[in-house]
């Protein structure tokens, strides 16, 4: 199927394209999400404005103890360049789709799309990343924490695009693990987890969790349940199998009772994996 017809807009600067947005053009960066929604019709926008043609967001920036990430710098550049400074987002990133994905796609257009079940939100919510939001109007900065805020839906208001994604080099360990039905799928369950501990105690915790829930949240009730102890076996079982505080979703790729279990297994390993990490 083909989209219905559409009047596509190329910009020459980021003001042009923050005027686009505001008269009511929807957004096009890499493509990987919009292009498909287009041609099943399940979205038919009069206008589309080509964030593409404005190579000045294509850039990853070091700035003291952060990393800004411009919103057009694709999946692939995430991976391979921040393997070491910051290699919990590079880890989300190289879990993308297929390498043609992760060639074409971005983080500002992934972000701004916000599929409950894409790997970047568990990543940046576990890192406290903020998204650096432009309008007409100014920037505004945004926690990941609070930028997701329901299924495809986000804190962005009206004529504001994606910028940046500022996260931190990660000077704790970390530790990602995700579930799916096919390596190139979506997650059913994915588990970001950023740690410092001290003898053994886990000292400072956060975990973001992505696919399991109607969007993407930091597991506050895990994390309180570790902050203070070693990880042990029994403790590490009774955080992680403790009363989910939110409502699990169900769809046709998972039950709500798969989910769950998938996402225990996962939560298990990503802290494990941050854990043993930060023993090296």
């Amino acid at each position: 199927m083909y989209p219905r017809n559409f009047k596509l807009i190329w910009p020459s600067s980021l003001e042009e394209a923050l005027e686009a947005v505001e008269a009511g053009a929807v957004p096009l960066a890499g493509g990987q999400s919009l292009i498909p929604m287009m041609k099943l019709r399940l979205i038919a926008p009069e206008s589309v404005v080509y964030l593409g043609a404005i190579r000045d967001l294509d850039y990853i920036k070091e700035l003291n103890d952060k990393f800004a990430i411009g919103a057009l710098t694709t999946h692939s550049r995430i991976a391979s360049e921040l393997r070491e400074g910051s290699p919990l987002i590079s880890k989300a990133a190289s879990e993308i789709g297929d390498v043609q994905v992760r060639n074409m796609g971005t983080i500002g257009g992934s972000v701004a799309h916000a599929d409950p079940a894409a790997d970047y939100p568990a990543a940046l919510i576990a890192l406290g990343a903020v998204i650096r939001a432009v309008s007409k109007n100014g920037i505004r900065e945004i926690p990941a924490e609070r930028f997701f805020t329901g299924p495809y839906q986000t804190a962005l208001d009206h004529g504001e695009l994606v910028m940046e994604v500022v996260v931190p080099k990660t000077a704790c360990s970390v530790g990602y693990a995700k579930f799916t039905r096919i390596a190139t799928d979506f997650a059913i369950a994915a588990v970001a987890v950023r740690l410092s501990a001290h003898d053994g105690v886990v000292e400072d915790i956060s975990i973001g969790i992505s696919g399991v829930f109607a969007h993407p949240i930091r597991a506050r009730w895990i994390e309180d349940a570790l902050i203070g102890k070693k990880l042990a076996d029994e403790v590490l079982s009774r955080a992680i199998n403790a009363e989910v505080v939110h409502e699990v979703i169900s769809d046709p790729r998972a039950s709500k009772e798969f989910r769950l279990k998938a996402f225990r297994a996962m939560a298990r390993r990503a802290i494990l994996e941050a854990y043993e990490n930060s023993k090296v």
